[in-house]
Formats: C-alpha cells, structure tokens, sequence
C-alpha cells in the first residue's frame, strides 16, 4: 500500500517521501521545466506552468502524469489512492479550473507557491468524472498529500465539493480511506497526545503519541473481535 510519510532533517528541512508499492513501477525521474505548456485531457485547456518542478511520474508525447514532486518554491505533492466515494464533477463548469484527478499535482505544483496558497484557491478546482471528459481514462479516485517548508502538512480529499483541506500534524498518509478512519485505526494500537487530539500541535512536530500502547487493542484481540463478528453474521 503507497504511503506518504513527512520528516525532518537535521537541519530542519522538511522533506515528504513515499512508498511506491506496484508490481511494474512505471515512475521516472522527471525534471519539468519553468514555462511548460499543457494541456488537460479533460478539455484541451492549455496550461502554462509557473514554477520548475522535479519528481516522478510518466511522460508520453500528449500529457505528463507527475506522482509526486516538488517545485522551485519549496512546494511538495503526492498523490495516492482514495477509494471512499469521491465526488468527481460531471458538469462543465467555465468559471472553474477543470482536470482529470492525476493532473491535479502537475497542476498545484506548476502553479502554486505553500500550502496556504492552494488552500485560498481550492474552490477554483474541479476533478472530473468520465462523463463528458474528451478521453474516458479519468475519474480516478485519488486524495493528495502536500507539504511545504514552513512544516505545514495537508491532506486534500475530493469527498465533497469544494475539495476538503485536512491539516495533518501526523505526517502520514496512506491509501483508501478517509483520513479519519486512518486515525481512527491508529487510535487500536496507540495513545496520541492531548495536543495532537485538539489540533493544537505545531507544525513538523510529527511526534504526536504519547509512546505508551498499554491498554490498546492487540492483533490478537483485534482477531478475536474479526471471528465474533463472523459468527454473528453467519
């Protein structure tokens, strides 16, 4: 399972790293100049790009596909699987900035300069279904993590339109559920910090537990939970 995971080095850079877990990894080095033209498989649109980018994804001779990267300003996103009912748009709408899901980190990136600036102009973004897209390989359901280096860590979610910004002082994220079911697992196995659960922790802190897992669900009882239900159900 692809997961996103933000650190802090020793001298207080922060960097987002990934797991890339497929069994043919597609994703290539990608340097993506200052200026770059595109254009967006949903409609034609042509985009011309603010900001340099570096990071990796695919390229053929009629769109990129960036996975994850980062910009000249410092900007970073990735993007990773959401399978909890994304609401994609079906309707054209031309007062909005309308893309295919993958398109939206080549766009942010080339585009934005902080997290605090994708955030003021989130309502402008779009992703599409496959309804009246130009090409029908849209409507993936993707969620994004983005970070930049003031140490401010989001997670955007097309659970609802305009798109939701999560702040996420944990640093991780991974595939398919919302981000609240993923702290909600996480809560089965450890104690996180009064400061974390009032949304109160800095930013990069990224150390939000208390440490202690005393009194936490283990495996095994997190297994025996599993075979009650299944003979309930049967």
């Amino acid at each position: 399972m692809c997961t996103s995971v933000s650190v802090i080095s020793e001298d207080g850079t922060h960097v987002m790293g990934r797991t890339m877990d497929w069994y043919d990894l597609y994703v290539k080095p990608m340097y993506v100049p200052r200026g770059y033209q595109w254009k967006s498989a949903f409609d034609n649109k042509k985009y011309i790009n603010k900001y340099a980018i570096v990071g990796g994804g695919f390229q053929d001779n009629n769109y990129i596909d960036l996975s994850d990267g980062v910009n000249e300003c410092g900007l970073m996103a990735q993007k990773l699987t959401f399978s909890n009912g994304a609401q994609l748009v079906d309707d054209k709408h031309d007062d909005k900035i309308q893309l295919e899901a993958y398109e939206f980190v080549t766009y942010i990136l080339g585009n934005f300069s902080s997290v605090t600036e994708v955030e003021e102009n989130i309502e402008k973004i779009e992703l599409m279904s496959n309804v009246i897209n130009n090409t029908k390989h849209g409507g993936s359901e993707l969620h994004f993590s983005l970070s930049d280096e003031s140490g401010r860590n989001i997670v955007v979610e097309p659970s609802q339109h305009p798109m939701r910004i999560i702040d996420n002082p944990l640093g991780v994220v991974t595939n398919m559920p919302k981000f609240e079911r993923q702290l909600a697992k996480l809560e089965n196995y450890m104690e996180f910090t009064d400061e974390f659960k009032e949304n109160s922790i800095k930013y990069g802190k990224f150390h939000v537990t208390t440490g202690k897992l005393g009194g936490k669900k283990t495996h095994q009882d997190l297994t025996l939970q599993a075979k009650d239900l299944f003979v309930h159900l049967i």
